[in-house]
């Protein structure tokens, strides 16, 4: 079989893509090595260190990875419960969301390096007689 370089959305990279996480809770989430996140990564580090003069403590360095995370994998969310409420997503909801939900933030990381989410549906090439 022939490797097809157009198997992916690379469209989709960044955008993100729906997954369901539990129920009809769902997550619109991006592959973890799109061009977006990794300058919001950078750009959350460089804020971190400046802030903590590059001595960042396992707190403050979780805290700076969900909102990388928030900013450039984290797209999105449907019927998502925050405090008995389903507020529209926002990147400071879904920072705290994945501070205190370590399954959350599993589950995000995880769907973000699964490329088989990102195939294009290919169709069976047309018989011929």
């Amino acid at each position: 079989m022939t490797y097809r370089i157009d198997k992916y959305e690379h469209e989709k990279f960044a955008s993100g893509k729906w997954v369901t996480i539990e129920g009809t809770s769902r997550l619109k989430v991006a592959y973890k090595g799109n061009a977006e996140y990794l300058d919001h990564l950078m750009e959350v580090e460089k804020k971190y260190s400046r802030k903590y003069c590059n001595e960042l403590a396992a707190d403050q360095r979780m805290a700076m990875h969900c909102e990388a995370i928030a900013l450039g994998i984290l797209k999105d969310w449907e019927d998502v419960g925050v405090n008995g409420e389903t507020p529209a997503y926002t990147a400071e909801l879904g920072a705290e969301a994945l501070k205190q939900n370590p399954v959350l933030l599993d589950f995000v990381k995880m769907q973000s390096g699964n490329l088989d989410r990102f195939e294009r549906e290919i169709s069976a090439p047309n018989e011929h007689d």
